[in-house]
C-alpha cells in the first residue's frame, strides 16, 4: 500500500485534482477551473469512491 505524502496538499492542489477528473487540462493559459468542471469532477470522484467501497466489500 502507498504511504501518504509527508506534506498535506494545498487546497489549490486538491481543487485542481478534482477539476482534472472533470476534464480540466491545466494548461498555461487555461486559468482556474470553473464551477461546471469542478461539479463534474466531484461526481466522478463520488463514483470512484462508491466503486472502491463495493470492491472492498466483495474482497472480504
Amino acid at each position: 500500500m502507498n504511504q501518504p505524502p509527508n506534506e498535506v496538499p494545498t487546497l489549490e492542489q486538491c481543487i485542481r485534482w478534482i477539476a482534472s477528473l472533470g476534464g480540466f487540462l491545466g494548461r498555461k493559459g487555461d486559468g482556474d477551473p470553473g464551477v461546471k468542471t469542478l461539479w463534474r469532477g466531484l461526481q466522478r470522484l463520488h463514483d470512484i469512491a462508491e466503486t472502491w467501497q463495493l470492491l472492498k466489500q466483495l474482497n472480504c
